[in-house]
């Protein structure tokens, strides 16, 4: 799980890749003894090396009147420390997107490829930011008390979108591995969440750990995203075709 955010992110987090090594193990530090904001340094640090990744396969919805949607579904990221570019395609719609996770945490649309109106991504009500897991890099405000998710062991953190007055996330994040499990998305005083994320299977690609199944909840329904066509590797240098759409 520790290269998992090599895999996106989130969606990916969620859902991990060190930069200076390429084996699943565990934190290099006992998380138990470290701060919030500690904790959080470590995992960001970790989570932003030099690789890459390529995923292919579908978006299938559920919305809460029982009908159903499949679409064909594509992540593209290429990770360097402190920036991460990310391309998402449902169908014909494509979003390129460069975050900057340094002191002034930009987020930067390159390519807009979105229908104006009946877009895919209001469909399924999911924002292209959100399967990037930029939240990871929000600001931080307070952290829970620790919790398990079935057997992993998590800390619990609650961080602010800079870029709203009154967004923030609800983010498990794995005290082996340091990489997010689980997130749930609030705006202001509202109780319950507005959106949901979980990383529910992952798989090894060239020693790079990738998300094949993620799950998502929102007000208009249930979105499964399964991943069947996976490329990925450490390498300061990404292929040609990284943000090439797929074909079918």
């Amino acid at each position: 799980m520790k290269t998992f955010f090599c895999a996106l992110s989130l969606i990916t987090a969620a859902t991990l890749a060190p930069s200076t090594s390429a084996q699943l193990k565990p934190a290099p530090v006992d998380p138990a003894k470290q701060t919030s904001q500690e904790f959080l340094k470590t995992t960001r640090d970790q989570l932003l090396g030099n690789c890459w990744l390529k995923l292919g396969g579908r978006a299938n919805f559920r919305a809460k009147d029982g009908s159903r949607l499949k679409l064909d579904l594509g992540l593209s990221a290429e990770l360097k420390p402190l920036e991460l570019t990310f391309l998402s395609t449902l169908d014909q719609e494509t979003v390129k997107l460069h975050h900057d996770f340094g002191l002034r945490k930009k987020t930067v649309i390159l390519e807009e490829g979105r229908l104006k109106t009946g877009s895919k991504y209001e469909t399924l009500n999911i924002r292209p930011e959100d399967l990037s897991m930029s939240f990871l890099y929000w600001n931080f405000q307070q952290e829970y008390k620790r919790e398990s998710l079935g057997l992993i062991a998590c800390r619990v953190f609650q961080l602010a979108n800079p870029d709203s007055l009154d967004e923030y996330a609800k983010v498990w994040i794995s005290e082996k591995y340091l990489g997010p499990v689980q997130v749930e998305w609030y705006r202001g005083s509202d109780k319950d969440p507005f959106q949901s994320l979980k990383f529910e299977e992952f798989t090894d690609v060239n020693k790079v750990w990738v998300p094949t199944i993620i799950t998502m909840a929102n007000a208009k329904g249930e979105l499964q995203l399964k991943f069947d066509k996976l490329d990925a590797a450490f390498s300061k240098e990404s292929p040609a075709t990284l943000f090439e759409k797929a074909k079918k």
